[in-house]
């Protein structure tokens, strides 16, 4: 009886596979995985000098876009054991409280500066973000509390914009702190960046800066009435919400005495 290739591509073999060929399409039960698993941590440790020759070897090579494909298709199917899947997440808790990952996420900042996202990923994260759950009361709490005692930093990339911090909360730049600031010289109550909103006509979410409950209005402060961003405020005024927009001219200095 004639031996078939396990990769599926029906040539007749003498042993497992085709040269070239591997195991590509075969789907393994959940006994050949956990049999696979224990023999893959019996074998010793991969040395320093064997993962740095490994990765000088890769170094500037790519796959070509049909390998790529075939990766793509062979992973379709594939899934870790529940045991697998328990070892891995427990290996990853480790290297995190052990700082083996604390450089990742500037590198990742670094390798995507500059880069834009092509309009069809764009247009997946739009409606990824529409199907999003809706956040439960506690996870707002908790968010709440961590920009309250300043545990949750925001990053921002506006050139006008220095993150600040006032009252114990991380504000995106001076401005926002500075007419924090006088709202509190006025006796007047804020919340900052209190909810976020969607908008349809734009396909965007959009957070107003402040929202004042006592006259039940959102402020959006800018720097000037030219800003491109300002379009989202005109597209929220629309929802039937009170807006004003505040620029950097309008906003007084409590610390002068002209106040």
């Amino acid at each position: 009886m004639e031996k078939l290739c396990e990769c599926g591509c029906g040539c007749v073999v003498k042993s497992r596979f085709l040269k070239g060929h591997n195991r590509r399409g075969v789907t393994f039960t959940e006994e050949q995985k956990i049999k696979m698993s224990s023999i893959a941590k019996k074998r010793p440790p991969k040395s320093e000098e064997h993962r740095k020759n490994l990765s000088l070897s890769m170094k500037g090579k790519k796959h070509s876009v049909e390998h790529r494909r075939k990766i793509t298709e062979s992973r379709k199917d594939f899934s870790h054991s529940q045991e697998v899947k328990k070892l891995l997440s427990e290996d990853t808790k480790k290297k995190w409280e052990e700082g083996v990952f604390k450089d990742i996420g500037p590198k990742i900042s670094k390798s995507k500066k500059g880069k834009k996202l092509s309009e069809k990923h764009k247009e997946a994260l739009r409606e990824a973000w529409k199907k999003r759950p809706p956040m439960s009361e506690e996870t707002k709490n908790k968010l709440k509390k961590s920009f309250i005692d300043g545990n949750r930093v925001i990053n921002t990339s506006n050139l006008y914009g220095i993150p600040t911090k006032y009252s114990g909360i991380q504000m995106r730049s001076k401005l926002e702190a500075r007419y924090a600031k006088y709202l509190d010289s006025k006796g007047i109550k804020w919340f900052y960046e209190p909810e976020r909103f969607w908008l349809k006509s734009l396909g965007c979410s959009y957070t107003p800066d402040f929202y004042l409950p006592e006259l039940d209005t959102y402020v959006e402060t800018k720097w000037d009435l030219e800003d491109p961003s300002l379009k989202k405020a005109y597209e929220f005024s629309k929802t039937g919400r009170k807006i004003i927009i505040v620029t950097d001219k309008e906003i007084p200095n409590p610390d002068s005495k002209e106040t």
